[in-house]
C-alpha cells in the first residue's frame, strides 16, 4: 500500500479521517507519545542562548571564539527549532501521528502521510502485554505499535477477527493511486525553507552578541583608558575599537595632551638648565606633536679608535696581566651599545613626551626634515691617561680579580628638527677609572660581563649630563 498524502484527499475526506482520530466505541487509536527527550534540544537552546548573553559581558572576543560562539549557536538553534516544531504539532496538529483502527481498516498516520491496511490484507494481529506492543502481520511486512492502552488493546485483539471477517471496502480504499501519493518534496521544501530561516536567526544572535559584546568591551576599555589618562592608553583603546563609541574623544584627547607637551615642559625645566637647549627641546616636542608618526628619530654612530699597546704598556707599567683591549670595549658589541644608548636617551626624556605622546624610533635614515637627535659616540685609548680598572667578581667565598684596561669616551649629541630653533648640540666625555663591580650569582656571569657593566657605567654619566643640559635633574 502506498502512502497517501492527507492534503491531496478530497475536504470531507479528511474531516473524516481527523474524526476518526477521536476514540469511540467503533474504533481504536493509539497515538504516537513524543519523546520527552525532545525538549533536551529545548532547554540546551535556552541554556545556551542566556550562557552566550553572559559571555558578551566579558573581554573582546577573539576572531576564532566568534566563530565557536556561531557555530554552538546554529546547533542550539536549529535542534532546538526541530524539537519545538515536534512539540508544537504533538499538542496541536489536526492530524496526528498514530494508528487508527476502524471496523474495515488500519490506518498509519505519520505526518502529512496516510498507509492504510484493508483487514482482509492482515494475517493475524496480537497484544504482547509484557512488551506494550501490538504486532500486526501483512504478507511479509511487521508493524510493531508500542502503547500503554492496554484495555484498549486487548479489546481490539478480541475484536479483531470479527472485524476481519466483515471488514468493507475502507476509507481509502480508491484513493491508492499515484494521483494521491505522498512526496517527500514538500516536506523537504518546508524543512530547506526552515533551515535556511534558522541559519539566519542564528547569524543574527550571533553577530548580534557579537556586537553587545563589542560594546560592553567598549566601554570597559574607555573606562580604563580614561582611569590612565595617557596617549599610549588612548591609542591603544583606538587600536582595540577604530570605530568606537569613544575614538572621537580619544582622538580629542590626544591632542589636548600635545597641545600641552612644550608649555609642560617648559613650566618644569630647571633652573640651571641650558637656555639653548630648553628652547631647542621645546621646538623639537612642538614639531614632533605636529607630525602624523608623532616620532622622534633617534641615530646612533660610533667610531673605535683602539690602539692594542696600551696592553704593553700596562703591563710594564703595573705588573699585572691584562685582558686584551677587545674585552673591554668589543668590536663586535657594538649593536649592544647602540641599544643601550637608545635606552638610555629614550627613559632621559620619557617624562617630558607625555607617556608615549611622542615616540622615539632608532633610525639610521630617518625622513627629510623629521626631528632627530644624533649621537656620535667615539671611543679611543689615550696613552696620556691610560686608566685601567681591577674587576672583582665572587664565586661563593672566592673572590677573582681580573685587570682590565679604559679608554675615553666622548659623545657628541646634536638635536635638529625643521627649523633653526629646533637644533642644539653638547658634548660628553669620560674616562672612567673605578668600576665597582658588586656580588652577583656566577650563574648570571652573561649579564655581568665587564664590557657590560663597564658601559653601563658610561652610559649612565652620559644619560645624567643630559639630564642638567636640558632642565630634568639637578
Amino acid at each position: 500500500m502506498k502512502n497517501i498524502s492527507f492534503k491531496k484527499l478530497p475536504r470531507d475526506v479528511q474531516n473524516t479521517i481527523i474524526r476518526l482520530q477521536r476514540p469511540d466505541s467503533d474504533r481504536f487509536v493509539f497515538f504516537s507519545s513524543l519523546s520527552p527527550l525532545y525538549w533536551l534540544p529545548v532547554a540546551g537552546a535556552a541554556v545556551w542562548l542566556f550562557y552566550l548573553g553572559f559571555s558578551t559581558q566579558y573581554y573582546l572576543w577573539e576572531e576564532w571564539m566568534f566563530w565557536i560562539f556561531a557555530g554552538v549557536t546554529l546547533v542550539a538553534v536549529l535542534a532546538g527549532a526541530y524539537s519545538i516544531q515536534k512539540i508544537i504539532a504533538s499538542k496541536f496538529a489536526k492530524l496526528k501521528s498514530g494508528y487508527i483502527f476502524t471496523p474495515d481498516e488500519c490506518l498509519k498516520v505519520s505526518g502529512g502521510a496516510i498507509e492504510s491496511w484493508n483487514y482482509k490484507e492482515i494475517d493475524a494481529l496480537r497484544f504482547h502485554e509484557d512488551l506494550k506492543e501490538i504486532e500486526l502481520w501483512s504478507g511479509s511486512h511487521e508493524e510493531r505499535i508500542k502503547t500503554t492502552q492496554k484495555l484498549d488493546a486487548m479489546r481490539l485483539c478480541d475484536t479483531f477477527d470479527q472485524w476481519k471477517a466483515t471488514a468493507g471496502e475502507g476509507v481509502l480504499a480508491k484513493y491508492s493511486t499515484s494521483e494521491f501519493a505522498y512526496s517527500n518534496s514538500a516536506k523537504y521544501a518546508f524543512m530547506g525553507v526552515g533551515a535556511v530561516i534558522c541559519i539566519l536567526l542564528a547569524g543574527a544572535i550571533s553577530f548580534g552578541a557579537k556586537k553587545m559584546n563589542a560594546n560592553y568591551d567598549d566601554r570597559e576599555s574607555w573606562a580604563r583608558t580614561e582611569s590612565f589618562g595617557t596617549v599610549e592608553e588612548y591609542e591603544a583603546y583606538k587600536v582595540r575599537h577604530p570605530k568606537g563609541l569613544y575614538a572621537a574623544e580619544a582622538d580629542k584627547k590626544i591632542g589636548d595632551i600635545l597641545v600641552k607637551l612644550k608649555d609642560a615642559y617648559k613650566a618644569r625645566a630647571k633652573k640651571s638648565a641650558d637656555p639653548n637647549a630648553v628652547n631647542a627641546l621645546s621646538a623639537i616636542l612642538e614639531e614632533a606633536a605636529r607630525r602624523p608618526d608623532r616620532t622622534i628619530f633617534v641615530k646612533l654612530n660610533e667610531t673605535l679608535a683602539l690602539d692594542e699597546t696600551v696592553i704593553d704598556k700596562l703591563k710594564e707599567n703595573t705588573g699585572q696581566k691584562f685582558e686584551p683591549l677587545d674585552s673591554s670595549v668589543p668590536k663586535s658589541r657594538a649593536d649592544f651599545r647602540k641599544s643601550k644608548m637608545f635606552g638610555d636617551v629614550k627613559v632621559g626624556f620619557s617624562s617630558i613626551t607625555g607617556n608615549g605622546a611622542l615616540r622615539f624610533e632608532m633610525n639610521d635614515n630617518p625622513p627629510e626634515g623629521a626631528p632627530v637627535i644624533t649621537v656620535n659616540l667615539s671611543v679611543k685609548t689615550d696613552l696620556k691617561e691610560m686608566p685601567y680598572m681591577r674587576w672583582t667578581s665572587y664565586d661563593g667565598n672566592r673572590a677573582n680579580i681580573t685587570h682590565y684596561s679604559g679608554a675615553k669616551w666622548d659623545f657628541d649629541f646634536q638635536m635638529k628638527g625643521g627649523s633653526v630653533e629646533s637644533f642644539y648640540q653638547t658634548g660628553y666625555s669620560a674616562i672612567p677609572k673605578s668600576l665597582n663591580s658588586g656580588l652577583y650569582d656566577p650563574r648570571d656571569t652573561a649579564n655581568y660581563r665587564f664590557d657590560k657593566v663597564y658601559f653601563g657605567s658610561v652610559s649612565e654619566g652620559f644619560g645624567y649630563f643630559l639630564g642638567q643640559v636640558f632642565g630634568l635633574a639637578e
